[in-house]
């Protein structure tokens, strides 16, 4: 299938890449809320335990989307790399390209500034209609649950471990997977880095399951809590970053 840019006459509204929603704007303490067409999407991001800085960015057009983008931890230069995808995403969800065209421009800067093997995954969502189209590469995930809290979608995991299998570097833009599901009003979008995930799928689905009758925010809080209390506790190996997009699906129209 051609990828198609979207319209920009139906851009609501766009942020240049000096605002991308980054650490220090929106901790979990104060997420970012935006009410958009399709309902609140509330946002945050941390350092999590373990980890010297932030290499994670969340990326956020009101009305067109949202991305969530997780630098490579085992190099030096993660956070370089992921402000520089972060930028070109935030580009193709305002519809001045296209997301393959974002990949290899972001692989292009990367290389021009020197990062080779640095690198960065990501996950985007664009919101068209009652559909949302996903692009993807490497460990951020996405899950969607009904208004009772049964899974109805998520993606896959491509990692194992700490060994991810796709990203955007420097020496290449990688490949991403497409996917294109419908939602229905009442339905919660779950969009996180791998911060968020555990190593069993079935705990972390009841994790976010426990959370679908909290206001958007309170979840949000609740999740980031629950993650980093396993950190510190030794419940799970601590060094993530912890990055979660909530978009709730109240209107459709």
């Amino acid at each position: 299938m051609v990828e198609q840019a979207p319209d920009p006459n139906e851009i609501t509204k766009e942020i240049p890449p000096e605002e991308l929603v980054q650490t220090a704007q929106h901790p979990f303490e104060h997420p970012l809320i935006v009410e958009n067409k399709v309902g609140t999407l509330v946002a945050a991001t941390d350092i999590g335990f373990g980890r010297e800085r932030n290499e994670d960015v969340v990326v956020v057009v009101p009305g067109k989307g949202f991305a969530v983008v997780d630098g490579m931890g085992g190099h030096g230069k993660g956070d370089i790399a992921a402000k520089i995808l972060a930028a070109e995403l935030e580009k193709a969800l305002s519809g001045q390209q296209t997301m393959t065209e974002a990949r290899r421009a972001a692989s292009r800067k990367m290389k021009e500034r020197g990062l080779k093997a640095e690198g960065a995954c990501f996950l985007s969502v664009q919101i068209v209609g009652n559909k949302l189209l996903i692009d993807r590469a490497g460990d951020p995930r996405l899950v969607v649950l009904s208004r009772d809290g049964k899974v109805k979608f998520e993606t896959a995991d491509e990692s194992a471990g700490r060994i991810v299998f796709n990203s955007v570097q420097g020496k290449s833009p990688g490949d991403k997977t497409h996917e294109e599901i419908a939602v229905a009003v009442g339905d919660r979008v779950y969009a996180a880095s791998d911060g968020l995930w555990g190593n069993d799928d079935i705990e972390s689905e009841l994790k976010l399951a426990g959370t679908i009758d909290l206001v958007a925010a309170e979840a949000l809080r609740k999740l980031y809590q629950s993650e980093l209390e396993e950190m510190r506790s030794g419940r799970r190996k601590p060094g993530d970053n912890i990055t979660i997009v909530i978009q709730e699906i109240t209107n459709l129209d």
